[in-house]
């Protein structure tokens, strides 16, 4: 009996472990091999399991280097809500996570998030649509804030590291609940992607100085957006289309290095009273609705150096504001003048 029993311990361990060894073999042969909460190619997570989509907390093991385009949405599963019930990732201690890809956490209830310094990229619409998440770090090494990546989230405050050189489109737009943001010392950023913070509860922003780019509506319709400052020796050449429409800014100093203030730059900014040009302006022209229904405004001085003013870029001025032209008079601003480019202002030349 004893003998027999034995027999059957024996053939048992033996099937045990061939069906580890065929499992291991025919993992090796798939595209990726399936874990409890992960499918996993070459320490990437391709996606979760319908098992992984209803934990709430997720430990991203640190052999993992990558994390997968939309590894954390869920793929319309009937077992499982669309949106899952992850509010929780955790990367184990020693990861070597260094990229995330493109809508990786798209859509998903992850409420906070902190990621390893090892992250080096992380792809466009990775954290989009993240109505859950409340707070987020950018780590040291990574150079781009790609496009949409942070679109209509419900972060409050973020900061961009010294190594980031562009902010892509939309990056952080449709934001309300983004009141601050701030810029490491020796910033390297170059470029601010067009409608980049549009529609954020911005209050104030400092741009630093080797910002050579704002894109189109970067920082349009946030109407929390009272200051903005340029660091001393700002590079920007040009303040684009409607940078700064229906903004709540309520004074503004251009740096001299601004040769063009383009279409509806500040068109609808009601609030906006004072605007100064540095000691040295190089402006060269104005766009069309530039300064369009800037209402509190009571006057301008626009600089000897404007050689071109387009159509109603001062329009729905009234009579009761003051537009100076300086050091020129009407007949000096060879094809610059536009019918209709002052509104309804008073105009002074040549003082």
């Amino acid at each position: 009996m004893k003998r027999a029993t034995n027999l059957i311990l024996t053939v048992v361990c033996l099937i045990i472990v061939a069906s580890a060894a065929s499992f291991l073999s025919a993992c090796s042969k798939e595209p990726y091999c399936k874990y409890d909460f992960f499918y996993i190619e070459d320490n990437v997570i391709i996606r979760l399991t319908d098992l992984g989509h209803r934990q709430t907390d997720i430990v991203i093991p640190a052999s993992v280097t990558a994390i997968g385009e939309r590894a954390f949405r869920c793929g319309g599963s009937p077992n499982v809500s669309r949106l899952g019930r992850v509010s929780s990732v955790i990367f184990e201690e020693g990861s070597r996570l260094t990229y995330i890809g493109e809508l990786a956490f798209f859509g998903t209830r992850v409420s906070a998030i902190n990621l390893p310094d090892t992250v080096t990229s992380i792809g466009a619409g990775a954290f989009s649509s993240t109505n859950y998440l409340l707070s987020i770090n950018i780590p040291p090494a990574v150079t781009s804030v790609e496009s949409f990546v942070f679109m209509n989230s419900n972060l409050s405050s973020i900061v961009i590291p010294a190594a980031v050189a562009t902010i892509g489109e939309w990056a952080f737009a449709h934001n309300p609940s983004l009141v601050s943001i701030e810029f490491e010392a020796g910033s390297g950023l170059t470029s601010i992607g067009g409608d980049a913070f549009n529609g954020t509860g911005l209050t104030s922003v400092a741009i630093p100085a080797l910002v050579t780019y704002i894109g189109r509506g970067a920082f349009m319709w946030a109407v929390n957006l009272v200051s903005v400052e340029f660091e001393a020796g700002s590079g920007l050449t040009s303040i684009g289309n409607f940078v700064f429409a229906a903004t709540g800014l309520t004074e503004i100093n251009i740096p001299a290095s601004i040769t063009a203030i383009w279409e509806g730059a500040f068109s609808g900014a009601d609030g906006l009273a004072n605007v100064t040009l540095e000691d040295g302006s190089q402006l060269q022209s104005i766009g069309a609705r530039a300064f369009e229904n800037t209402i509190s405004m009571t006057s301008i001085a626009v600089p000897s150096s404007v050689t071109s003013i387009m159509d109603g870029a001062f329009g729905g001025w009234t009579g009761a504001q003051t537009i100076y032209v300086l050091g020129r008079s009407a007949d000096e601003i060879p094809n610059g003048l536009v019918l209709g480019w002052s509104g309804n202002a008073k105009v002074v030349w040549g003082n």
